[in-house]
């Protein structure tokens, strides 16, 4: 095999596996752009089950990282996971205010997993 069939097959996989790369890096926008997964209504206030939602997340993994931020109309808790020198958002969580407490939509982002769902319904 000569080096140009070499080095053409090393590119090959290279752009296979950046293609891969960059398809795991959605964007906040594209993660809702799906739709939620759950919706949940909780009698707590949107700071406090975003607080727990937060504090649930945190630690599972020394890979993963929890950022919660409050917006204009609510607050916003997202789960990112370090993979191959980036972040891929695996959960994101928005809720907001409403007269009954709060309501949260949840959406999945690069993975899915129970563990991390089941973590968001016990803050209910």
């Amino acid at each position: 095999m000569g080096k140009e069939n070499i080095v053409k097959k090393f590119v090959n996989k290279f752009s296979v596996f950046f293609l891969i790369y960059i398809s795991g890096c959605a964007s906040l926008s594209d993660i809702r752009r799906d739709g939620p997964i759950a919706t949940y209504n909780s009698s707590k206030n949107a700071k406090d089950f975003t607080a727990c939602v937060a504090e649930s997340w945190e630690g599972v993994s020394s890979t993963m990282t929890v950022n919660s931020r409050h917006t204009s109309n609510g607050y916003i808790v997202s789960l990112y996971e370090k993979v191959w020198g980036g972040n891929n958002v695996l959960f994101l969580l928005d809720a907001e205010d409403n007269s009954a407490g709060s309501v949260s939509r949840l959406y999945k982002g690069y993975v899915i997993a129970d563990k991390f769902i089941k973590m968001v319904e016990a803050c209910r």
